[in-house]
């Protein structure tokens, strides 16, 4: 299986606008139709091609055998800490390495920056375990945090 990660540029906007509004909306995840708008709102065609002129946000895409098979979406660094959105996977491409060398690559290219390291949030215990195997360690956990999800803090030194 031949995996390719590649920065998200300007004219890839809509269709990693399409990838995300299709991998958020997995009930695995568990996410209400409201909080999903509210995310998909912030992340507009618009928005995603701002970030990716900004050399200091980290977004990206998989490639498996050149099927669009994931998507990475973090911020820009404050402080020396990054932090992670979104991992998503299309389900075909689960348990198959493609979200770890996202994660992986998101990792390198934020210690380039400059980073120490790297948290985020994960909505459920299958990623918390995934986060885990990366190589994060649970910092917290959150109930009823977002739209009344609970979610764990991570978080890993770089």
């Amino acid at each position: 299986m031949s995996v390719e990660i590649e920065s998200v540029q300007p004219p890839d906007a809509d269709r990693v606008r399409h990838l995300l509004t299709t991998l958020s909306a997995d009930s695995a995840l568990g996410f209400s139709e409201e909080a999903l708008r509210h995310y998909w709102a912030v992340w507009t065609v618009e928005a995603i091609r701002q970030r990716a002129v900004d050399p200091r946000q980290v977004l990206m895409t998989a490639r498996v055998n050149g099927q669009l098979a994931g998507l990475l979406l973090g911020t820009s660094p404050e402080g020396g800490v990054a932090t992670i959105i979104w991992v998503l996977v299309a389900d075909e491409y689960r348990r198959q390495g493609v979200g770890g060398r996202m994660f992986m690559e998101a990792c390198h290219r934020y210690r380039l920056l400059g980073c120490h390291k790297i948290k985020l949030t994960a909505p459920t215990l299958q990623a918390v375990a995934f986060y885990e195997k990366q190589g994060m360690k649970r910092e917290g956990f959150h109930p009823d945090h977002w739209w009344r999800k609970e979610f764990w803090s991570m978080g890993m030194t770089l």
